[in-house]
């Protein structure tokens, strides 16, 4: 096949190219990713997403490793209403007073795809916490934070 000569430089930047260009990745500005993605006052975010594994809601993951002064971010990654609420039972006082003063014994009801919930350990003794799905827990949706004691 024989192209025309006017279709020689198409090709040539087309060759330049390499593979056909992928779409970009979403913008800043997307509000999903803007509310998953903003930065926290201090310390670092662990992200615990709001899901669907194996057809029962979960967790994902279950458990989280955190240092005080990190955020653990709750997303709704699944189109059911969630709220998460810590336990208090077997906690040291200082853990389970920390609990009751962060407001942490019944989150909000996140209803949208996206929908984030920060949980601040800044002022969190360590120790494990225990997390549950308000509307799931019977069907095992329970979670965990783990602050981890600072290095000595």
């Amino acid at each position: 096949m024989r192209l025309p000569l006017r279709a020689l430089p198409l090709l040539v930047v087309l060759a330049a190219c390499g593979e056909p260009a992928q779409p970009p990745p979403p913008a800043p500005s997307d509000p999903l990713l803007a509310a998953i993605a903003r930065p926290v006052e201090s310390g670092n975010a662990a992200l615990v997403r709001m899901a669907v594994a194996g057809g029962e809601p979960a967790f994902e993951p279950a458990e989280v490793r955190v240092r005080r002064g990190d955020v653990v971010r709750f997303v709704l990654a699944a189109p059911r209403p969630e709220s998460v609420a810590f336990d208090t039972a077997g906690l040291p006082a200082a853990a389970a007073d920390f609990v009751r003063r962060s407001g942490l014994l019944h989150g909000p009801l996140l209803t949208r795809v996206g929908d984030v919930y920060d949980v601040s350990f800044r002022d969190a003794p360590p120790g494990r916490y225990l997390f549950l799905s308000v509307p799931h827990a019977g069907r095992g949706m329970r979670g965990a934070v783990v602050v981890e004691a600072p290095p000595r």
